[in-house]
């Protein structure tokens, strides 16, 4: 399942109290995310994913992801096995005019198929190795 979710950051958002929208999902892996800065945004919104207590994306608890009509993109493994299938996408923004509206899309696989594409994708690691393309 593919599901996509809008934030909009208002103008002098602070880090502080950033918005946040907490997003319903599915039992399953997460194995996509992307997220959709548009123009305009010039590094001055940040942005991050959270569940609970814990930040997901970026990994790095005190990194934030910033940029300018970038759509950024990724693959990933993140199990969302206990209820309730819920993150929060939050950010802030610095800029002093305008608001800016991201957007947020994840892909739910079902475990079993994911673990299949682990299993593939180590497989097919394997033979990218042995031909030298790794």
């Amino acid at each position: 399942m593919f599901y996509n979710f809008d934030l909009l950051i208002e103008a002098n958002t602070p880090e502080s109290a950033p918005a946040e929208l907490d997003v319903k999902l599915s039992h399953g892996v997460i194995t996509h995310v992307e997220v959709e800065f548009p123009p305009g945004c010039a590094g001055l919104v940040h942005a991050y994913v959270h569940q609970a207590i814990h930040q997901v994306w970026p990994t790095n608890p005190d990194g934030k992801f910033a940029t300018d009509s970038q759509r950024l993109v990724w693959y990933d493994y993140y199990e969302l096995f206990q209820a309730p299938y819920q993150l929060t996408i939050a950010g802030w923004n610095e800029d002093d005019t305008f608001d800016h509206q991201l957007t947020f899309r994840f892909e739910v696989t079902p475990q079993d198929i994911a673990e299949r594409g682990q299993v593939m994708e180590s497989w097919l690691d394997k033979v990218r190795y042995l031909l030298g393309l790794r």
